[in-house]
């Protein structure tokens, strides 16, 4: 379970989002003018998966892609959940 400012729970523990080029997958977050088109363009499009090794299909399908644990996903994308955050004025 995420929370404002960390990873609270992850289910199962070895849980791991697979995504596109990190680079394609950041172009994707500037372009967003909000969640909604975070939701759309994104993140409906990242599947997880409960372990690396369960995504080892997707990661032979997509070459240039990467499997992260949760957290560290978290952490990535960490400067454009406070952007949006101060957008959308999440902290008031």
């Amino acid at each position: 379970m995420f929370t404002p400012s960390s990873v609270d729970r992850v289910e199962p523990s070895g849980a791991v989002l697979a995504m596109w080029h990190a680079q394609e997958a950041w172009g994707k977050f500037e372009e967003a003018g909000d969640v909604e088109d975070v939701d759309a363009n994104l993140c409906v499009q990242t599947p997880l998966f409960s372990s690396t090794e369960a995504a080892q299909g997707w990661l032979a399908d997509h070459p240039d892609g990467r499997v992260l644990a949760i957290e560290d996903a978290w952490y990535l994308f960490r400067p454009w959940r406070d952007h949006m955050s101060a957008v959308l004025n999440l902290d008031a």
